[in-house]
């Protein structure tokens, strides 16, 4: 598996505790997430809110080497880049 998969996976194992988190809170009543949940909560949002930053990122890196891999041509309009087919 690739490494950015894995960080996919594990993002989405992020939100799915949170998930948990609040799912626990809402069983007993929907009773508001104590300290620690909150701390827990939080915490794990930030990560999954960083992952995706990353990825986001990577995939971001991934097209502009794609777009300079394109070749390049002068046409009546200036410089194009042709579409790999």
């Amino acid at each position: 598996m690739s490494q950015i998969n894995e960080l996919r996976n594990r993002a989405d194992t992020y939100l799915a505790t949170a998930r948990k988190i609040l799912s626990k809170a809402e069983s007993e009543g929907r009773r508001e997430l104590s300290p620690a949940e909150k701390l827990d909560w939080d915490g794990l949002l930030r990560k999954s809110e960083d992952l995706k930053r990353m990825i986001r990122s990577h995939d971001g890196v991934r097209d502009a080497m794609i777009d300079l891999d394109r070749p390049a041509a002068f046409g009546a309009w200036g410089l194009t880049f042709a579409r790999a087919r």
